[in-house]
C-alpha cells in the first residue's frame, strides 16, 4: 500500500496543478471556473489526506496487508489526460470539452478506484476517515451536479453513476416542532439518511455517537438552545461548524450574531423550501449559502 499511497500522493499534486491552471484560462466562463478552482481545493485536501495515510501506516500496528498492486499500465492509463492537457495549456489549444473529458476519465478511474481503497481501508481503522470518506462522496456530487447540467451529458453522467459509493450521506435535524421536523426530514430524505431529535440535549447525543454530514438545529429549543447545543457539539467536533445549519427567527439578533462570529451558515424564518434545498446543497458541496435576513 506504501507504493500505492506514493503515487496518489503525485496525482493530486499534478491534477490540482492542472486544474488552477485550466481555471485561469477559462475566467469568461464562471461556473466552469468555480467547478476548477473548487476541484483544485480538493487535491489539495486529498493530498494531504494520502500524506497522512502515509504518517499512519508507519505505525506497524496500523499497517493493513498488501492485497492489491499498482502496475504501470493503470499509472499511464490515469496520468495521460493531465500530461496531454498541460501541452495543450502551453500550447494555448486546451479547449472546454477537453478539459471535461480530463475530468470525466480521470475522476472515475483507477485514480478513483485506488484512493477509494485506501480510505475505506483506513475507515475500518480509524474513525477520524469518515469525515475523509463523507467529504470524497461530496466531491462526486458537485462534478455530477455539474454534469447535468450540460446539455450532452449522458456520456459523462453513465460514468459518474456506476461508481460504487464510499460514503452514505446522513443528515441529523433537531427541531422540537414536530410539522417543521417531519417536513425538513421529507426534503433532506433524497440525500441520504435522515434521523432527529426533538431538543438539543438528543441531538448532541447523537452528533457525539455518530458523524452527519448535515446539521440542522432550530435556535430556540427547550432544554438545550441552538447555541449551547453548539457549543457542546464543537467540543466532540472541532469542524462541526461546516456541516452546520441555524434555523432561526428573522429578529433573532443573537442567535444570527452567533452564526456570523462562528462561520456558521444560517437561515431566517420564514424561508423558502428552495432556499433549504440550496442551503443543504452548500453544505454538502462547501458553497456558501445566501441567508435572508
Amino acid at each position: 500500500m506504501k507504493d500505492i499511497i506514493e503515487w496518489l500522493t503525485g496525482m493530486e499534486h499534478l491534477s490540482g496543478g492542472i486544474y488552477n491552471e485550466a481555471a485561469g484560462l477559462f475566467k469568461e466562463d464562471k461556473e466552469f471556473t468555480e467547478l476548477l478552482n473548487h476541484l483544485a481545493e480538493d487535491e489539495a485536501w486529498h493530498f494531504h489526506v494520502m500524506a497522512s495515510a502515509a504518517e499512519l501506516l508507519q505505525s506497524e500496528a496500523q499497517r493493513p496487508p498488501d492485497i492489491i498492486a499498482l502496475d504501470s499500465a493503470a499509472k499511464a492509463r490515469v496520468e495521460s489526460p493531465f500530461h496531454e492537457n498541460r501541452k495543450k495549456i502551453s500550447s494555448g489549444t486546451l479547449t472546454r470539452d477537453s478539459m471535461l473529458d480530463c475530468i470525466a476519465s480521470t475522476e472515475f478511474s483507477e485514480w478513483n478506484d485506488y484512493f477509494l481503497y485506501v480510505v475505506n481501508t483506513l475507515k475500518e481503522k480509524r474513525r477520524e476517515f469518515a469525515y475523509v470518506a463523507s467529504k470524497i462522496e461530496q466531491h462526486k456530487k458537485l462534478i455530477e451536479r455539474y454534469f447535468e447540467k450540460l446539455s450532452n451529458n449522458r456520456h459523462y453522467l453513465d460514468k459518474i453513476r456506476h461508481l460504487p459509493k464510499v460514503w452514505d450521506m446522513s443528515a441529523l435535524i433537531v427541531e422540537d416542532y414536530v410539522p417543521m421536523r417531519e417536513l425538513l426530514s421529507e426534503l433532506l430524505a433524497p440525500d441520504g439518511a435522515v434521523e432527529t431529535a426533538e431538543n438539543g440535549q438528543k441531538g448532541l447525543k447523537k452528533a457525539a455517537e455518530k458523524y452527519y454530514d448535515v446539521i440542522l438545529a432550530d435556535s430556540i429549543m427547550p432544554e438545550m438552545n441552538g447555541i449551547e447545543f453548539f457549543r457542546q457539539a464543537v467540543l466532540h467536533a472541532p469542524r462541526i461548524a461546516e456541516r452546520f445549519l441555524f434555523l432561526t427567527d428573522f429578529n433573532d439578533e443573537e442567535h444570527i450574531d452567533f452564526a456570523k462570529k462562528n462561520n456558521i451558515r444560517y437561515l431566517t424564518k420564514p424561508f423558502l423550501l428552495d432556499e433549504l434545498r440550496e442551503a443543504v446543497h452548500g453544505l454538502l458541496t462547501k458553497t456558501p449559502v445566501k441567508s435572508r435576513l
